[in-house]
Order: structure tokens, then sequence, then C-alpha cells
């Protein structure tokens, strides 16, 4: 199915009305502020489980995730395929 922003295409086949990762995506390569929040929302735990096995006992999981989200960030302009 195609996604049409502002459409309800945009947000078919989501839990509880949330957009599509893309969608959001999108938005946020545009400066919107609370669609990177969402995305943030929307991955943080799983992203936090992984820097932990990362990091072990050694610690350091919380860095691993500031790191991650500020280079995520900073890259997200040059993301070409938005759903991935």
């Amino acid at each position: 199915m195609e996604m049409v922003l502002g459409g309800a295409q945009e947000w078919v086949g989501q839990e509880r009305g949330e957009p599509r990762t893309g969608a959001l995506v999108v938005r946020a390569q545009g400066g919107d502020a609370a669609a990177m929040e969402r995305l943030v929302e929307r991955y943080l735990a799983s992203l936090t489980g992984f820097c932990r096995r990362l990091a072990g006992a050694r610690g350091g999981a919380q860095d691993l995730v500031q790191e991650t989200l500020l280079r995520a960030a900073v890259s997200l302009g040059r993301l070409e395929e938005p759903e991935r």
C-alpha cells in the first residue's frame, strides 16, 4: 500500500492509531520535533535492551543509547528509505 502523507494510508496498520515509522521519519526529516520524539519513544526500550547486552557487566549502556540516538538524529536527513 502506498503511503500518502496526511492521508488515511499514513496510519494504516499501526496499533492505537499510531503513524507508520516511515511517515514519522519523513516528518522528522522536515523538522517536526514531535515526530522525532515519537520515533525515540517508539524504539527507546528495544535500543536500551540492545545496548545493555552490548555493554554487559561493565555498564555504559546509557552512554551507548545516547550516542546512538545522537547519530541517528544527525544522520536522519541522509536516510533514503524512511520505512527501513
